[in-house]
């Protein structure tokens, strides 16, 4: 039973590599000497291209880190690190609680929602892809900081001879972040995980998670930035001991302490995550996400306009049940019918384009 999830959730993910290798021509099925050398020169050309345009932005960086913390740039790019981690998580942990972070399409729903699989281990198989596709970003963001680091210590254009210390400094930021990110990433899974346990669906969770995550990140980042709030000197040493980790990263010296924090924070993570999937309900799953499953599906395979059919119909309600029909007279029924239609049909590129409008509106001449 367990070889054929593993086996299903390989196809699935070697489809979507498929997809990505595709854009650059390569087929992965192929074992000819021509296309695996083929393979190289992308590997070879899209590193240098990569290490290069980090290199370039990491310019900007110098001057965030100067502008944010004057002469203590590591600091900086810890509060950075922080800031960054706290935005990607609260936006995907509000994410996971509005629907289940397992996305199940609907041959998953035949195949594995009416087993007797271990949700478990189901969860932990299906939890890898999601989290490397989230990771790069924070990735590479951790690095541009890490290069930023090197730039401001070396000063200087980016010699042959410095590439070495630009990749030690943003490779040591990379390992410290990566265990972190992956913790978080479980814990927000887990919170979509408990939400949907067995018959019940608890939507009592939003409050409790996100105002705690609100409180813990406003704390940490009042600790790291030294600010005259109150807050006493146990909680400081408590928060900057949480954030050591992400010290260790910019600065020099040993990284094992750190690392083995940072995997002990991820595998405890994964752990709860595995105990709380037990009773996790993939029906409920399936029926949340097939169909997002399926709009990503057609847009990646350029049906773009049937997506977007399956999206307004989301956006107006099709497909579902009204719960609410107010019965108002005369003219609220028209006013209630407007701002019904107004806000299923809005989104946000027509906001972005009107503020644009408003802003150029002063620059228009008639």
């Amino acid at each position: 039973m367990l070889k054929a999830l593993h086996w299903l959730r390989s196809r699935q993910e070697e489809r979507e590599l498929a997809y990505w290798f595709a854009l650059v021509f390569y087929d992965h099925r192929d074992r000819s000497f021509n296309n695996r050398a083929y393979f190289f020169y992308l590997v070879l050309f899209f590193a240098v291209w990569f290490f290069m345009l980090l290199i370039f932005i990491a310019s900007g960086g110098v001057q965030l880190l100067e502008m944010l913390v004057p002469g203590q740039p590591q600091r900086a790019a810890v509060i950075c690190t922080v800031v960054l981690l706290a935005l990607w998580f609260i936006v995907s942990l509000r994410t996971s609680l509005k629907r289940s972070p397992l996305m199940l399409s609907e041959e998953d729903a035949y195949l594995l929602c009416q087993t007797p699989l271990p949700r478990g281990l189901l969860v932990l198989r299906w939890v890898w892809m999601p989290w490397f596709k989230n990771a790069i970003p924070v990735w590479l963001a951790t690095i541009v900081l890490g290069f930023s680091l090197a730039e401001i210590f070396l000063p200087g254009d980016a010699a042959v001879d410095n590439l070495p210390v630009y990749l030690g400094y943003g490779l040591r930021a990379w390992v410290c972040v990566l265990p972190i990110h992956l913790g978080l990433f479980a814990f927000q899974w887990l919170a979509g995980i408990l939400r949907l346990q067995k018959n019940t669906i608890r939507r009592w969770l939003h409050l409790p998670f996100l105002g705690g995550v609100l409180v813990f990140f406003y704390l940490l980042l009042t600790s790291l930035m030294e600010t005259t709030l109150p807050l006493s000197q146990i909680l400081r040493s408590i928060f900057n001991t949480l954030a050591f980790p992400l010290h260790s990263g910019f600065r020099q010296g040993s990284l094992l302490s750190p690392v083995i924090i940072g995997l002990v924070f991820a595998l405890s993570m994964l752990a709860l995550l595995y105990l709380a999937a037990r009773d996790f309900n993939l029906t409920r799953a399936a029926q949340e996400t097939q169909t997002l499953n399926l709009v990503q599906d057609l847009q990646r395979y350029g049906f773009t306009d049937s997506a977007k059919q399956i999206q307004q119909q989301q956006r107006l309600g099709a497909g579902r049940k009204t719960v609410r029909l107010p019965a108002y007279p005369g003219p609220a029924a028209l006013l209630w019918k407007d701002i019904l239609q107004s806000r299923r049909s809005l989104r946000l590129p027509d906001i972005i384009n009107c503020l644009a409008l408003y802003w150029l509106l002063p620059f228009c001449r008639i």
